[in-house]
């Protein structure tokens, strides 16, 4: 009958003994930053170089993303300023936000520029058509690199 009881309050017990060790382990103090933080390290220095493809000439949309370079980047405004945006025709949050790129855009205060983040050229282009393209420019980067 003993061996039976435990059997019952086992599973319970150590589900217990497994939430205390969570608690303990996410309410102690940090020994440093949780996800490793990188520094910005282009402040006051040039777009580095790069080139990335526009869509394919079969694309039916293929204007949308006519390319993207480094040289492309350097016309900007006044201040020297742009938006570079990473965006995807499968990216949720890119859909939310693509009201408020596109109200930048209509003002005029800083050249947005697009790269197309591990997508096809003939999805990015579709979208683009579909929600409205922002960018002065846009290119592929199919592979994430």
């Amino acid at each position: 009958m003993n061996e039976r009881r435990l059997l019952v309050w086992l599973p319970l017990i150590l589900v217990l003994l497994l939430a205390a060790g969570f608690a303990v382990v996410l309410n102690r103090p940090s020994q440093g930053p949780a996800i490793a933080t990188n520094t910005v390290t282009m402040i006051d220095l040039p777009v580095p170089s790069f080139a990335l493809a526009g869509a394919a000439a079969e694309n039916p949309h293929q204007d949308q993303i006519i390319g993207l370079t480094d040289q492309d980047m350097a016309v900007g405004t006044d201040s020297g300023l742009a938006l570079v945006n990473f965006f995807a025709s499968w990216c949720a949050p890119c859909r939310i936000e693509h009201p408020f790129l596109m109200r930048l855009a209509r003002e005029g205060v800083v050249p947005l520029y697009g790269i197309a983040y591990r997508d096809t050229g003939e999805n990015a282009a579709t979208y683009l058509v579909d929600a409205g393209n922002p960018y002065a420019r846009v290119g592929l980067d199919p592979d994430g690199d």
